[in-house]
């Protein structure tokens, strides 16, 4: 691999996936507030689908195949102003894509009932679908940001594909389920893995009302 080839040690190698880390969150935290080169938003799709892949012995096979499934369908949020707050109640914008943000009435089982009509799945795939949705819903971070920003469709446009997904992500390689990651119905655009993001903010907003 020509990343072990360049980097040796194996704790150089985990700072440099570290850096690229923190450095794949700041980008989504500025872009929220400028327009960035096109080519950096590509990258850092590329370098967030890749960075745990890094560290992982057995991944030469599956990465060459996740590589291929990678979609650059993810923007950069641009930047049109700002707005005055003059102590009232921010009010969710009507209309549009977005529309209100309402409370969702479902829960991880609800959500995990309409998957498993849409994609015919079995028992044991259900199980690890609502143990990750759980795990990723009691993330002290993702929780607390998902609470503060639950009126913020733009913020939460931008984090639920980014952070959530990830995570979820990561939850099926800690459990060495690599063969999932290649699936299209999972990684696919409108697959599970998304459908599991947006279940986890429901969940977490249901929760917090």
């Amino acid at each position: 691999m020509i990343f072990e080839s360049k980097i040796s040690d194996l704790e150089e190698r985990k700072r440099y996936v570290s850096l690229l880390d923190r450095y794949i969150k700041h980008y989504y935290f500025i872009a929220q507030f400028f327009e960035l080169r096109e080519e950096l938003n590509n990258f850092i799709v590329f370098a967030e689908t890749i960075g745990q892949l890094l560290l992982n012995k057995n991944n030469n096979p599956s990465l060459a195949k996740i590589l291929k499934n990678i979609e650059l369908s993810k923007g950069a949020v641009k930047f049109i102003g700002n707005t005055e707050n003059d102590g009232q109640k921010t009010k969710t914008r009507k209309g549009g894509d977005g529309g209100n943000r309402e409370v969702p009435k479902s829960t991880i089982e609800t959500a995990l009932e309409n998957i498993i009509e849409k994609y015919q799945i079995n028992k044991d795939e259900a199980i690890i679908i609502k143990e990750i949705c759980e795990e990723v819903s009691e993330q002290e971070e993702i929780k607390t940001k998902v609470v503060q920003n639950k009126d913020n469709e733009m913020f939460l446009q931008q984090f639920e594909p980014n952070e959530i997904q990830q995570q979820i992500k990561n939850g099926y390689m800690a459990r060495d389920m690599w063969d999932t990651l290649e699936d299209n119905m999972y990684i696919g655009q409108g697959g599970i893995i998304s459908l599991m993001g947006k279940t986890v903010v429901n969940h977490i907003v249901a929760m917090a009302a």
